[in-house]
């Protein structure tokens, strides 16, 4: 297999029962109105496999769905990238489709997955199951969901905690996530990653103080 790098941006910038919710949702009220410190050092990010919700375009959120087998695949696929790296710690969303995705992917490393639930997607309440269409044409977050700002608060805590796990960090986990990781580390709004695809994120040098991130792709 020939591992590449692809450079998107380098802008300065278990749950097996399907469809359990796992709610971590409600709002918590603080007077430190700041975001915890992020260690800087590289780390991966490798994003949940397939699931029947993905493919149908429904939101998915919290509702636990299971990996389908298209997300197999994907794992699979992603368990070679990861094969040529060295990676110490595992850190992944509590939710089957990730948590399965972390099995399957980090397998041949031997290593003890590390469970952050702070890491979990965002919760949609009844939007989640919806198809994304009719969940948008009513804004952004629909009612009953998490607040943006309680979102980026528990992933960005739960990035800081999970890169404490040094060292060589591989994080797995959501779509949400990724595209919260991407905005406050690299600038880039609506940062996109696809199912199964494997991140690096890079700190820049200290007199640029941002972050870069490109896709490990296996051909």
């Amino acid at each position: 297999m020939l591992v590449y790098y692809v450079f998107i941006g380098c802008i300065y910038t278990y749950l097996r029962r399907p469809n359990r919710k796992l709610h971590l949702s409600v709002e918590t009220s603080s007077t430190d109105n700041f975001l915890p410190t992020i260690p800087t050092i590289p780390f991966y990010f490798l994003r949940h496999g397939e699931t029947d919700w993905n493919r149908d375009g429904q939101a998915q959120g919290q509702t636990d769905i299971d990996l389908n087998n298209s997300g197999r695949t994907q794992a699979r696929r992603a368990a070679v990238a990861v094969g040529s790296l060295e990676i110490g710690t595992v850190v992944t969303s509590p939710l089957s489709r990730a948590r399965e995705t972390a099995e399957i992917a980090t397998q041949a490393t031997g290593l003890k997955l590390i469970v952050e639930n702070r890491l979990m997607e965002q919760f949609f309440g009844p939007s989640e199951g919806r198809e994304w269409q009719r969940r948008w044409g009513e804004g952004y977050p629909p009612p009953g969901s998490e607040s943006p700002m309680h979102f980026e608060e528990r992933v960005i805590a739960g990035l800081a905690t999970a890169l404490s796990h040094r060292p060589s960090v591989i994080i797995v986990s959501h779509g949400g996530v990724f595209r919260i990781i991407g905005r406050v580390l690299s600038g880039i709004a609506n940062a996109h990653c696809p199912n199964g695809i494997l991140m690096r994120f890079d700190p820049l040098p200290k007199n640029r103080p941002a972050w870069r991130f490109c896709s490990i792709i296996s051909d």
